[in-house]
């Protein structure tokens, strides 16, 4: 039983899976690996045109018309073959582009679902009438904020009746009148009248004195005269 414990502690961690391959990067690695084999078979057939060029010209050059003919037959064979694989390297990378596009679309749809999956999931939890009472309730909360506000900012006591305190402001008018009128002295009645001295029967002395000094003072302007 410890043996089995020990081999099983012993045993080599799972290997590391490795990451899948795109298909679509596999069938255009495989197309991109011909494009450049026919590549290499072009270049050397670009290389055998000129051989046979530079053959031609030598042997039109000592006169062998028959072997100039034939170095340039076997030329232009070269240059028709060189033609077809131009064309067929055009038409792969033609078919790369179109696969690249179509992979890169492909990606797009499905990042596109994700995202729609995603969405889905998270309006699951979202109802429109449940927002619209939630806003509902926001206005309400608000209407009855500001209630209290001009609640809290009126004055303490404010509830008392104006008409009382002008009707009492009235009253503390007319009494301070009479308290006015109360200071002042009091007009003399018929007995206060009776009780006032006589006037005086006779002139007083200086008056008397005055009147003697003027008798003589005329008097006098009378004998000098």
């Amino acid at each position: 039983m410890g043996n089995d414990k020990s081999k099983a502690s012993r045993a080599p961690p799972p290997k590391a899976q490795q990451p899948v391959v795109s298909k679509t990067v596999d069938q255009t690695s495989k197309v991109k690996a011909t494009i450049s084999r026919l590549e290499q078979r072009q270049q050397f057939l670009e290389k055998k045109i000129e051989n046979e060029l530079k053959q031609a010209k030598l042997k039109n050059s000592k006169k062998d018309k028959q072997g100039a003919l034939q170095h340039l037959k076997r030329k232009k064979a070269y240059e028709k073959e060189t033609t077809k694989l131009h064309t067929a390297i055009m038409n792969l990378e033609q078919q790369v582009m179109a696969i690249e596009s179509a992979s890169v679309t492909q990606d797009v749809v499905s990042a596109m679902k994700v995202g729609q999956k995603a969405q889905e999931a998270v309006m699951a939890g979202v109802d429109v009438d449940d927002i619209q009472d939630i806003q509902d309730n926001i206005a309400d909360l608000q209407a009855r904020q500001e209630e209290v506000e001009d609640v809290l900012g009126q004055p303490l006591n404010d509830n008392i009746d104006m008409a009382e305190l002008e009707e009492e402001f009235a009253e503390l008018e007319a009494d301070g009148i009479e308290d006015e009128l109360s200071k002042l002295p009091a007009a003399p009645t018929s007995n206060s009248v009776d009780m006032l001295p006589d006037a005086p029967s006779h002139a007083p002395a200086s008056a008397v004195a005055d009147d003697d000094d003027a008798a003589l003072m005329e008097l006098a302007a009378e004998m000098a005269a």
